[in-house]
């Protein structure tokens, strides 16, 4: 395993919480608007990394955007794919967490135009806590899942 993959989560992991502390920091709404925004996109990354990660571990070599193409791949259904199918059907979880609101800011909003940043405020969908929530749970339950496969 050369560990491009591993790499690349690692990456974007760190971005987030970096952009997690700028958001802390930011004297804007705006800014911090931005800031959870950008931290989400990065946590993104960070998964569909750590899929292609799983992928690169079993020697499948096309890139896998989602865990749908991810199990499509698999001959047999892994322990870590079970696990984040169970993650991402319950809607409290890191995962459906994530996925929904990386959705969220993924598209437009429906009947808005915000001018202003007391608009983005007020229809902001970006929670620090929660951003912050996702990526320790999500370090979490990638560091498990690496512990593992490097025991066997």
């Amino acid at each position: 395993m050369s560990g491009k993959w591993l790499t690349y989560v690692n990456e974007n992991l760190f971005f987030a919480k970096l952009q997690l502390q700028w958001k802390d920091t930011s004297s804007t709404v705006a800014e911090r608007e931005c800031a959870g925004r950008a931290a989400l996109r990065f946590l993104q990354q960070a998964y569909v990394g750590f899929l292609n990660e799983l992928a690169e571990q079993r020697r499948i070599k096309v890139k896998i955007e989602s865990l749908a193409d991810l199990e499509g791949q698999l001959e047999v259904e892994s322990p870590e794919v079970i696990s984040m199918k169970l993650a991402a059907a319950q809607p409290d979880s890191w995962l459906a967490q994530l996925l929904k609101q990386y959705g969220e800011i993924s598209r437009p909003r429906k009947n808005e135009t915000p001018q202003d940043e007391n608009i983005i405020a007020a229809t902001s969908t970006v929670s620090a806590m929660e951003a912050a929530a996702i990526l320790e749970f999500m370090q979490a339950f990638i560091n498990e899942v690496r512990e593992h496969s490097f025991e066997w």
